[in-house]
Parts: C-alpha cells; sequence; structure tokens
C-alpha cells in the first residue's frame, strides 16, 4: 500500500513540475558527436553565475550551464523567461540542520585528539620511581643516577610530543570534516 502510495506521489509530482530541456553532445562509437534534447523535471529556482537551477523531487538542486539550456518549461508547459545574466537564484543561508547534513562525522580527527589528550594527561605529575633513586654516594651510582633521571625525562618529553602531535592533527582533520 504505501508503495504505491509512493509511486503516484512521485508520478503525480513528476506531472506537475517545471521542466528544464537541455542540449546534451554525446560521441557515438564511430566518434561522431551528436546532440540530443533531454527534459529533467523538478522546481525551478532560478539562475546563479550562468547556470539554470533546478530542485528535484527528491529536494537536491540541480545545476545546468546556461548555455545548454534550451528551454524551461513551467508545470502548463508553457515557456518561462530568463536571463543568464541576470542572476535570480539566491541560495538559502545554511541552518545548523542543512550543516550537519552536510558535514562529516569528524570521528578520525575526534579520535586523534581524544587519544593526544590522554598521552599528555599520563604525563602530568609522573614519577620516575625506583630507577631514579640514588643508590649509594660513588661516583658510578651519581653517574647512573643522572642518566635515568634523563632518561625518564625524555621520555615524558617525548609522550607529550606525540600526544601534542596528535592533537594538532585531529584539530586539523576536524577542520576538514574528516
Amino acid at each position: 500500500m504505501i508503495r504505491r502510495l509512493i509511486i503516484l506521489l512521485l508520478i503525480v509530482g513528476c506531472v506537475f513540475a517545471d521542466t528544464i530541456v537541455i542540449k546534451t553532445e554525446r560521441r557515438d562509437k564511430d566518434g561522431a558527436e551528436k546532440t540530443y534534447n533531454s527534459e529533467n523535471s523538478g522546481e525551478y529556482v532560478g539562475i546563479l553565475d550562468a547556470k539554470a537551477y533546478l530542485r528535484t523531487p527528491d529536494g537536491n538542486l540541480k545545476e545546468f550551464n546556461c548555455s545548454d539550456v534550451i528551454v524551461i518549461f513551467d508545470n502548463e508547459r508553457k515557456p518561462i523567461e530568463y536571463d543568464c545574466s541576470i542572476n535570480t537564484f539566491v541560495p538559502k543561508t545554511l541552518n545548523e540542520l542543512d550543516i550537519k547534513k552536510i558535514q562529516k562525522y569528524p570521528i578520525v580527527g575526534g579520535t586523534l585528539i581524544g587519544i593526544g589528550g590522554a598521552l599528555v594527561f599520563t604525563t602530568l605529575g609522573k614519577e620516575c620511581g625506583d630507577d631514579c633513586e640514588l643508590k649509594g654516594t660513588s661516583q658510578s651510582a651519581l653517574e647512573k643516577w643522572v642518566e635515568n633521571n634523563e632518561k625518564f625525562a625524555d621520555g615524558i618529553l617525548d609522550t607529550q610530543k606525540i600526544g601534542f602531535g596528535l592533537i594538532a592533527l585531529g584539530g586539523i582533520l576536524v577542520a576538514f570534516g574528516i
């Protein structure tokens, strides 16, 4: 029942829609150029930057170069006058719902930011442990203690560099919507 209703709506929507007839040039098997006229149905919304715009029955905008447009008919098959040098179509401004539709989910970038933040967070207040305790008063014990402290500090610094790098990369990916 619902399937029949949808088909009926699509048929009725196409019957009472505006039509843009465009010239299409294609090459056949022999390489000869052939010109076809094709009709595209929907709601004619206007001209913008030498392109004619048609809103398809599913709500998407379709654009056609004005040089390819032969004629534009209204729903009663009467020609619509248009001038490709005058912009008559002003796209609506995007609202939050439109932006959410076009914006990709920035899962990768957000994940990298999260991992980078966790790496930096785990280095805060971290202590060296048993390796960094001074064991004895000899010169070799003192050298071993300095070496262990330097290794620990270098390890913390390397972890933080990786964390901040992941945060920066994640931020760039989020800016691109990835």
